[in-house]
């Protein structure tokens, strides 16, 4: 449907000019997307350590309208649209921690993650760091607890 660019498929490919472009009116649609990337801005993707010559990612070719699509093309459209991007964003940064907490007498110990700068997080949802996110703590904070159930 010319909606999105497969690049061996391709005849040929868009300018990185355009593709920067294409992300900010893809983000006028959603207030979230739009306001980090006037916040951060893009990053220039990273180049991996190996390079197999074979083609650049399925990236978006045009601002698809949802009365174009079907229900299934649009989930696709979003996910390689968000996907691209993602690839053009900052990445994510955090720190695992470990708290450990003593109550009448008993040691607990708990560990997540922080998430200190979600970045690329914020444009794509379906990659999840971690079901066990914690508040940020200092070494040595006390926390006096009020009620606790045994």
């Amino acid at each position: 449907m010319g909606q999105l660019c497969w690049p061996v498929l391709c005849v040929g490919l868009a300018s990185l000019n355009f593709l920067v472009l294409f992300c900010f009116v893809f983000a006028i649609k959603r207030p979230q997307i739009q306001h980090r990337l006037i916040q951060k801005g893009l990053n220039q993707p990273r180049k991996g350590k190996n390079n197999d010559q074979a083609h650049p990612p399925i990236h978006p070719t045009n601002l698809a309208q949802r009365n174009e699509l079907t229900a299934d093309e649009q989930k696709v459209y979003e996910l390689v649209t968000r996907h691209y991007l993602a690839c053009l964003s900052y990445d994510g940064k955090g720190k695992q921690t470990v708290v450990t907490l003593e109550l009448a007498e008993e040691v607990f110990s708990a560990s997540g993650l922080i998430i200190e700068e979600r970045n690329y997080l914020e444009v794509y949802p379906y990659d999840v760091w971690s079901a066990h996110t914690m508040p940020a703590f200092q070494q040595g904070e006390r926390y006096f607890c009020i009620s606790a159930c045994f």
